[in-house]
């Protein structure tokens, strides 16, 4: 089964793809704080601070892939739903995507200064940052979520309102496999 078949019923991969940078800003504040905690302690070399900037990076990246999908899906929503929660929702996602790429620059930045003896008081500050994010985040997950289960949006999928016919989804056990 090809991955992508997942989303032929109709069902947008936006909402599968959000889930990315909202599980991983509540991830980095605790990952961040616990390398920096282990820093200081002398648990971990300076060098497992590389952990959080990957982990940003993948939610940056996720976050470039929902906001890219969402603006796909705001074309078709925009015909089920007022533009005042959509734009809001946007407005929201753009707002993450700048405070996270700031952040990640920040915690990448912190790399190449191992050997400062500021560096530890670095890490406290991204790890703050990333907190903040985390507020962000949970701003645009619930703008999205409103979307949906307040001004209806995920009627824009429904087969009446795509002219897709009501049983375009696959039947049970024709998944494409041969027996």
């Amino acid at each position: 089964m090809n991955i992508l078949d997942l989303f032929k019923d109709g069902v947008p991969v936006h909402p599968a793809l959000v889930h990315v940078p909202l599980g991983l800003a509540m991830a980095v504040p605790l990952v961040a704080f616990l390398v920096t905690l282990g820093v200081w302690r002398g648990w971990f070399m300076p060098r497992a601070w590389l952990l959080v900037v990957v982990l940003q990076g993948v939610m940056l990246m996720g976050g470039a892939a929902a906001y890219n999908t969402g603006e796909k899906e705001g074309d078709l929503v925009g015909g089920i739903v007022d533009d005042a929660p959509i734009e809001a929702h946007e407005e929201a996602a753009g707002v993450f995507m700048i405070v996270g790429g700031a952040s990640f620059a920040f915690s990448l930045l912190l790399l190449f200064f191992e050997g400062s003896g500021l560096v530890k008081f670095g890490y406290l500050v991204a790890t703050a940052l990333a907190g903040v994010l985390l507020v962000f985040a949970a701003q645009v997950g619930h703008l999205g979520g409103r979307l949906v289960y307040i001004h209806g949006a995920a009627d824009a999928h429904k087969p009446e309102n795509t002219g897709q016919p009501e049983n375009a989804s696959p039947k049970k056990g024709d998944d494409g496999d041969e027996d």
